[in-house]
């Protein structure tokens, strides 16, 4: 399968699902509009609130798009030993930040949201942290809906590989969250020049991949060695079409490498961000819940933190290079598409 052929794209490039951040849809539909697939993160949102970023892709664009749903599962009730752990590390933050200490209403199950997202009939569906159950990836493929999940190391592909259309290989240089299946294997985040090895040698579908791409070159580079399509994360969040704060926009231009840790304290699950307040007030990783609980405990603090553009508390999602100029959607695929045609002819 051509996957650009078949989700009737101009460039095979995907921009990254852009977590905790939201109106989504205007970059979302923007980017589907100049060639390349916007993928629309579903994640810590309201059913209605989906619903409504879901129209409104569909009003601004016509052409493809696809939308990641955390398929992971697991308990997110907070009891009082919960909130005395969290407080230990958090209290700083909630007086900054000049709110209570809270959390979230709990999430939409991610059945609810896949089968929202099926009556919406976007062109494809991202499962992330796992696979759902079986009945509903087939759901997904007999509504006409192009099924990928989102793999970090071998073990996760081979399996994946059997249910799913389409792999996209997660490498540990991308920005923002790390997927991972749950299970107890010991396994760590690898690059993807290595997952793209393997991936070719040992699965049949094809790979999308995802490292820390921006230059045309980068992208040409993983097409070469073998992927259908890459995700672009950083260069596309830094857009104006994009809904980051100017805090975090700034930051994303003048970062390098050193700059970034790998946390789990915003989402319970690891993720390269930049260094900021919160990734310093949470250095004991025992501290950290489980990913529902964390995510509830959390998302307070992050809707604060957006709402003032205080960069001591936002989930800078980051990889390895800054960019260094802010464009527009149209510019950045523009350019991807002239610099290809060079390089192919």
């Amino acid at each position: 399968m051509n996957i650009t052929e078949t989700l009737g794209l101009k460039l095979p490039v995907f921009q990254a699902p852009l977590e905790c951040y939201p109106n989504q849809s205007a970059l979302v539909a923007k980017v589907s509009e100049c060639g390349a697939l916007g993928i629309y993160s579903a994640n810590y949102q309201s059913l209605q609130a989906v619903a409504r970023q879901l129209k409104d892709i569909k009003q601004r664009s016509q052409n493809a798009f696809a939308v990641m749903v955390d398929v992971s599962q697991g308990d997110d009730s907070i009891d009082l030993a919960d909130r005395s752990l969290v407080n230990h590390y958090l209290h700083k933050a909630y007086r900054e930040l000049g709110i209570s200490a809270s959390e979230s209403e709990s999430f939409p199950t991610p059945a609810e949201v896949i089968k929202l997202v099926i009556d919406a009939c976007p062109a494809a569906i991202i499962f992330q942290n796992g696979l759902p159950d079986n009945r509903l990836i087939k759901d997904c493929q007999h509504a006409g809906i192009m099924t990928m999940a989102m793999v970090s190391n071998t073990i996760e592909a081979i399996v994946a590989d059997k249910y799913v259309d389409v792999l996209i290989l997660q490498g540990m240089e991308s920005a923002g969250v790390q997927s991972r299946f749950n299970n107890d294997l010991d396994v760590e985040h690898y690059p993807i020049n290595t997952l793209l090895h393997h991936g070719i040698a040992n699965l049949s579908k094809p790979l999308v991949a995802w490292g820390d791409f921006q230059a045309t070159q980068h992208v040409v580079s993983a097409l070469i060695n073998g992927a259908a399509a890459v995700l672009v994360d950083t260069l596309f969040w830094t857009t104006k079409e994009s809904p980051i704060p100017t805090a975090y926009r700034q930051a994303l231009r003048h970062h390098n490498e050193m700059q970034t840790t790998l946390s789990s304290a915003w989402l319970g699950y690891p993720a390269r961000t930049l260094k900021n307040e919160l990734t310093r007030l949470v250095k004991d990783k025992s501290a950290i819940l489980s990913p529902k609980k964390q995510q509830r405990i959390m998302l307070p603090i992050i809707e604060a933190a957006i709402e003032q553009d205080n960069a001591d508390y936002l989930p800078m999602w980051a990889g390895f290079y800054a960019v260094h100029t802010v464009k527009t959607v149209s510019e950045v695929c523009e350019k991807y598409i002239a610099e290809l045609n060079e390089i192919i002819t």
